[in-house]
């Protein structure tokens, strides 16, 4: 946990105050990603791929805003023990855009991130878990494909997104693609 005090000074230097959740002024947008995810404390387990939806809103003035997501992954290794491991995360952060009008939309994010990993064995059956309460740096580099005029304008960006979270059970990292929409 004694990086999760350089995390939250990061966030909260980027962040003069709180942003908005949502309202005027405030962009929303939807991210589905797909990558690879590495487990840095269990040498049991190789790596799996892994799937996330994220929900974003940042306030356009200031660049700042909040995320919300979740990622799911599993691996089966086979072995002599034949042995499976899913992986979950949820997190919950403050992100800082750097959106300097180009095609290309930058962020980096910091919060607070909880992950399961259920390991199953066989040979004999055993299946354990490992909660962990840990705390994420997150960037991603997106560029904007197309923009279609609705109401208040729809953003499509793809990108490439990483992310390291530091637990007491569970430490990962990850590299994913993005398909992105929103404001």
């Amino acid at each position: 946990m004694r990086t999760l005090v350089p995390l939250l000074v990061l966030a909260l230097s980027s962040c003069s105050a709180l942003p908005k959740p949502w309202g005027e002024g405030v962009d929303l947008s939807t991210q589905m990603l797909g990558g690879y995810r590495a487990l840095i404390d269990h040498p049991e387990h190789d790596g799996h791929p892994v799937v996330g939806l994220e929900l974003a809103s940042v306030e356009r003035a200031r660049g700042v805003g909040y995320e919300l997501g979740g990622f799911y992954g599993s691996e089966d290794e086979g072995g002599a023990r034949n042995a499976e491991a899913e992986v979950d995360e949820m997190y919950l952060g403050l992100r800082r855009n750097f959106d300097d009008g180009s095609r290309r939309r930058t962020f980096l994010a910091t919060g607070l991130s909880w992950s399961r990993v259920e390991t199953f064995l066989d040979d004999p059956t055993v299946n354990f878990d490992d909660d962990s309460l840990g705390a994420y740096l997150h960037g991603a580099t997106l560029w904007k494909v197309t923009r279609i005029e609705l109401e208040r304008g729809l953003d499509f960006l793809i990108g490439l997104d990483g992310r390291v979270v530091i637990g007491d059970e569970v430490d990962l990292a990850q590299l994913a693609l993005v398909l992105s929409f929103g404001g």
